[in-house]
């Protein structure tokens, strides 16, 4: 006796396709209940729309305004921070005093994300659907994300599209589901690089589904079919912006960590420690079951989603030897694993009591643990840099405000982009290492990437002088960094000089 919930059917490929065996809810009842998934996401990501602008979303806004056309985002910018289609939008936006419009592409994309996900999810169970959508619904890293001016939402959204093209498409060889699925390639690599997952779990999904179903030289020519507009496309892709791409830097955290923190927030757990480990093994040792069930049943999904989460990520990282590896590098994966939730919990839902109370309590745990980070998100932001500028030019005298800091690349460029903010008549002039001197500069900032760090009291500048700390600017998660506001008071005799205490 099987112990599928799914009542299975065979399509005219002859692949198994899952149907619920019996209705969790209505047709209407389901509709309702995605609609208010769709406001809520809405909701949970305008809300997030708000906040500073981070240092990446600076620097894309920068290399923006340094081309003269649009097409030289394409032709003559190689650099990391250009994520294509994004760039364009910021492009076609032009200069915008409220730089949160900038957003609006992510916010769009990241909100339909929810549908695809359910989409996606329905073919197995309007209770799978239900499961992965709330997931996807209050996700913090999605709904992080969808609020950035960045192309992680959009390559996010495109690698569903391409999923459910491809699907579709292995379903019926119809040719406009052919082109849907190229098309989802295209706008997904401008989206960024990382939709390289996605494609690769196509590519083998794919060619493991034909080679079955219609032997090998239908399936030659089908494949030619389906990928050689999409292989043309990732070519000239490799050729015009991969091919002596400038990677933009950042800290170096070990892949451990990173797959740990990646991993469990996909889940509502903490981003560190050790909590953050186990929730990360009990996720892959439930995808890795789940993957099981799914290749035991007939559903070739599982080829797919083994690639395109584990197999893919893991070749790619190995071969480029990345060490700036970031949870949001891997946001492509971890969203497909909430469709792998989602058919695990329609199936403990189908079994015994004990095993629905297990997963109620389970997607409870999950949504509690995304609504604290969302919670933080919202208090604190992705930085409060705006008003720690407005902050230094209100303690300030002079129309010059006088600023240096420990990181000059990364603190200059966010401060020239708030300087803009500033009342007319008032300006920053930034100290870089190696040009302070006995009367400057008066402020002195110190920024810390990780949440919850204490700064010192009292720090000692390059040029000798006491820096006190004034005011502390908190952020909180993915993006962003604290502000530790320091303001000089007395120099200090050069023999004492160190850099802090």
């Amino acid at each position: 006796m099987s112990l599928s919930p799914y009542a299975t059917s065979r399509d005219d490929a002859g692949v198994s396709r899952g149907a619920p065996a019996s209705p969790q809810c209505s047709k209407w009842c389901f509709l309702l209940a995605l609609a208010v998934c769709l406001l809520a996401a809405g909701l949970l990501r305008w809300r997030a729309l708000r906040d500073d602008f981070t240092l990446d979303e600076i620097w894309s806004l920068f290399i923006v305004e340094g081309v003269d056309a649009p097409h030289q985002l394409l032709t003559r910018v190689r650099h990391e921070n250009n994520h294509l289609l994004n760039s364009l939008f910021i492009y076609a936006l032009g200069a915008r005093e409220d730089w949160s419009a900038y957003r609006l592409l992510s916010f769009a994309v990241g909100t339909g994300t929810v549908a695809l996900i359910a989409a996606a999810a329905r073919r197995w169970d309007r209770s799978a659907a239900l499961t992965a959508a709330a997931l996807a619904t209050v996700s913090y890293p999605l709904v992080h994300y969808s609020a950035e001016a960045r192309g992680y939402a959009l390559v996010v959204f495109f690698s569903l599209l391409a999923f459910l093209a491809l699907r579709r498409y292995l379903d019926n060889r119809g040719m406009g589901t052919a082109a849907t699925f190229a098309a989802s390639v295209a706008l997904g690599m401008l989206s960024h690089p990382t939709f390289l997952y996605a494609y690769l779990g196509a590519a083998v999904w794919s060619i493991f589904r034909l080679y079955r179903t219609v032997g090998q030289r239908v399936a030659v020519g089908t494949l030619l079919r389906l990928h050689a507009a999409p292989v043309a496309f990732l070519f000239l892709f490799y050729l015009f912006q991969v091919r002596g791409m400038v990677v933009g830097g950042g800290p170096e955290y070990p892949l451990g960590a990173v797959l740990a923190q990646a991993l469990s927030l996909t889940v509502g757990g903490p981003a560190g420690g050790v909590v953050a480990v186990l929730v990360a093994f009990c996720l892959v040792g439930l995808v890795a079951a789940e993957l099981w069930t799914l290749r035991r049943e007939g559903r070739d999904e599982w080829v797919f989603f083994t690639v395109a989460i584990f197999l893919a990520p893991a070749a790619i990282l190995l071969l480029t030897r990345r060490s700036l590896v970031y949870p949001r590098h891997l946001l492509v994966a971890t969203t497909f694993l909430l469709l792998i939730i989602g058919s695990t919990w329609a199936r403990c839902w189908q079994r015994w009591w004990f095993s629905k109370a297990a997963a109620v309590l389970l997607l409870v745990l999950a949504l509690c643990g995304h609504a604290a980070h969302l919670m933080r998100l919202y208090a604190s932001g992705r930085g409060q840099y705006l008003e720690a500028v407005k902050y230094m030019a209100k303690h300030t005298r002079d129309a010059q405000i006088t600023v240096g800091s420990d990181f000059d690349f990364r603190n200059y460029m966010v401060l020239r982009f708030y300087a803009r903010y500033l009342p007319a008549g008032r300006s920053i002039r930034y100290y870089p290492e190696g040009t302070w001197h006995d009367g400057a500069p008066e402020w002195f900032l110190a920024h810390a990437l990780d949440v919850g760090v204490a700064p010192p009291h009292r720090l000692v500048g390059l040029n000798g002088g006491s820096y006190v700390l004034a005011r502390a600017f908190p952020h909180y998660g993915l993006s962003g960094w604290d502000w530790f506001v320091y303001r000089r008071t007395t120099p200090v005799p050069p023999e004492r000089y160190h850099r802090g205490e």
